[in-house]
């Protein structure tokens, strides 16, 4: 089982949501998926999991308490970060 990381950035602050469930955060963070991830050059556990609209993920992580994490960042975090 994955924990799912989507950070947004609101009024200049950086907002961590944290989910088990990735439908049902799609619903409460009002997602739109754009694609499923396909892309053979993409680490396995990545494969399969949707790509949303403004947003870059999904990106592997790490870990956390013995789960994999699976990062989202909005396209504001993203530039905020610097990556």
């Amino acid at each position: 089982m994955a924990l799912f990381e989507i950070v947004t950035t609101r009024d200049g602050a950086t907002v961590q949501h944290l989910a088990t469930d990735l439908a049902s955060a799609i619903e409460t963070l009002g997602l739109t998926v754009a694609r499923i991830e396909t892309r053979a050059t993409l680490r396995p556990e990545l494969r399969g999991l949707p790509r949303f609209v403004g947003f870059v993920g999904p990106c592997h992580g790490g870990e956390r308490v013995g789960q994999m994490v699976v990062r989202y960042e909005d396209t504001a975090t993203y530039i905020a970060m610097g990556v």
